[in-house]
């Protein structure tokens, strides 16, 4: 991933990292989900929230997430959820692992996020994920 973002930022030093590409469907689903793996463990090397995108509409929480934790900042882009759910279609346990981190860090990001994208994809890991994440806060989240 470092050499990648490396020769990517050598080849185009004056422009933005073309990250839309990223997160448009790719037909090599494996390589697209191994790139956002990469890119979620790792967002010292490459961050996905230091890009332009659509991203969770949050005004309707009482308090704001955490805006210098880049590892939670990063799932406020709607377009990072919607393409790891259509390859939930595919991928499964694979993309169901890397919402781990946001259901427990910043489970009021999510619920939004996956509210608010493109109903036609993943529902199956929607629906689970949902059914996990209302109960926090039917308990005690200050959300």
């Amino acid at each position: 991933l470092a050499l990648i973002a490396s020769a990517c930022r050598l080849v185009l030093p004056n422009e933005p990292f073309p990250v839309r590409f990223l997160l448009d469907p790719w037909s090599n689903t494996e390589g697209q989900l191994s790139w956002l793996q990469q890119s979620l463990a790792h967002p010292e090397v490459f961050c996905l929230a230091d890009y332009p995108c659509e991203t969770v509409s949050i005004e309707v929480l009482k308090s704001a997430p955490d805006e210098d934790k880049r590892e939670a900042i990063v799932w406020k882009s709607l377009d990072l959820i919607e393409i790891l759910l259509k390859l939930s279609d595919k991928h499964f346990l694979e993309v169901k692992q890397l919402f781990e981190y946001p259901v427990k860090h910043c489970p009021d990001v999510l619920v939004l996020g996956l509210l608010q994208v493109d109903s036609r994809w993943g529902m199956l890991l929607r629906t689970e994920l949902l059914t996990t994440l209302v109960p926090i806060f039917l308990a005690s989240h200050a959300n």
